[in-house]
């Protein structure tokens, strides 16, 4: 069962290279609800089937919120941002073997599957919420030369944020001398 997950870690990273993470995060969640949720009156090959399921929607939203973290988390940040995530992750892993015990005394397997099926809603909420990503215009590039005359030419860096940001690059160009500038 959980080769499948592995596989699909590495799937839905090749996927993130490609698209939005809520253009890869939606379908993954619609998944899991229902295979949990199926899963609870399943026994023997069919629960196996579900159980792949399960993992592959589980192991694909993780790789989904690393590449979260990474992506919207300044490198200043990043490394706490990682570590929050984990710690919040691993303490609530733990914190879930109480609730586990409780919903499996209280129903069995179906009732423990049915309710962390109905706690997966939240994750569909949280996807369907997630913004889409707006994309960065390319990059331009141009080259300046000058057909009669001189000029003396000025390229400014005013993109916020940028560690060249206010700093600049000029150059004096003339038709005479052939030269030119790439900005």
């Amino acid at each position: 069962v959980y080769v499948f997950g592995a596989m699909t870690q590495y799937t839905i990273g090749r996927l993130i290279d490609r698209y939005s993470l809520k253009t890869v995060m939606l379908p993954l969640s619609f998944m899991l609800a229902p295979f949990m949720y199926i899963a609870a009156s399943l026994s023997n090959l069919p629960l196996i089937i579900a159980s792949i399921g399960i993992v592959m929607g589980a192991f694909g939203q993780v790789t989904v919120n690393d590449a979260m973290v990474g992506k919207y988390t300044t490198d200043e940040w990043r490394s706490r941002a990682y570590s929050v995530r984990y710690f919040v992750g691993f303490t609530a892993a733990g914190a879930s073997v109480g609730l586990v015990a409780w919903l499996y005394e209280r129903g069995g397997f179906s009732t423990m599957l049915q309710a962390f099926a109905a706690l997966c809603l939240l994750v569909i909420v949280a996807a369907i919420i997630l913004p889409q990503e707006i994309k960065a215009p390319a990059a331009q590039a141009k080259l300046v030369r000058v057909t009669r005359g001189r000029i003396f030419d000025v390229a400014v860096d005013i993109r916020r944020g940028s560690p060249s940001f206010g700093k600049f690059a000029s150059s004096e160009l003339s038709a005479e001398e052939w030269n030119q500038l790439y900005v």
